[in-house]
């Protein structure tokens, strides 16, 4: 390991174009995860309305869903960091600075209302799967069925993402207001570095879904044993399986 040491404090300072390169592809990351939370609940719900044929469509819409997530998220970040300083120069990359303070806040607001509503949305779009999959038409059944199983992999991650996400970024929207308690920029931030807690979102994530995918596994496993042991010939496998009035 190399460490590089300095006599002179302003040595250290980094150029806020660089800066805003490196800062800018992490809040486009930061951002997609709104919209590509929207786009999945958007699907699902596509998928619901169109229950008999949805197995069979194209992949456009997927396509069309990235874009959008793509776009959308870029232009949140864009619009967050336009008033950013290109003339300063920073010991500590941040997209909240003196200048952009207000438009991260007014971001940050907007990213907690749009998390909210893709909690309501995502639990409107469940029930009406529910109903859906006690139905006679069995193609309709199947694909009702595949949407809950969908959403029940889901929902542990939803959660987890909008409390976390959701505490991140409220700290990050109140912290305009309360920037009169710090004495300096260095103490000021120092608290935005100490509210950054997207790498505790990183580093569960994965375990959250892979923990979800096991169990997942699990009982799909349960489920071919308890089919298989019992003594049935094909057509009661099927009918026990499609049957209307179970779910």
């Amino acid at each position: 390991m190399k460490m590089l040491t300095v006599t002179d404090p302003c040595d250290i300072l980094m150029s806020a174009v660089v800066c805003y390169l490196l800062r800018f592809p992490a809040l486009v990351c930061f951002s997609s995860h709104l919209t590509i939370h929207l786009c999945v609940v958007i699907e699902r719900a596509i998928a619901l309305r169109y229950l008999s044929s949805y197995e069979s469509s194209k992949s456009t819409l997927g396509f069309a869903l990235v874009a959008f997530s793509v776009i959308s998220s870029t232009g949140l970040s864009a619009y967050c960091m336009k008033n950013y300083d290109f003339t300063a120069r920073t010991f500590y990359c941040t997209a909240a600075t003196k200048s952009t303070m207000y438009d991260v806040s007014t971001t940050s607001y907007f990213i907690v209302v749009v998390e909210a509503i893709i909690i309501l949305l995502f639990g409107y779009v469940y029930y009406l799967n529910l109903r859906k999959s006690v139905i006679y038409d069995l193609r309709s059944k199947y694909q009702a069925i595949e949407n809950l199983t969908v959403l029940r992999l889901l929902m542990p991650m939803v959660l987890f993402h909008f409390f976390l996400f959701s505490c991140f970024v409220l700290l990050y929207a109140t912290a305009s207001s309360i920037r009169y308690l710090f004495s300096n920029d260095s103490a000021f931030i120092a608290y935005l570095a100490a509210i950054y807690i997207i790498p505790i979102y990183t580093a569960c994530a994965p375990l959250l879904m892979g923990w979800i995918l096991r169990q997942h596994r699990l009982s799909r496993n349960q489920a071919l044993i308890r089919i298989s042991s019992e003594k049935k010939n094909d057509n009661d496998i099927y009918f026990s399986n499609y049957a209307w009035n179970t779910k």
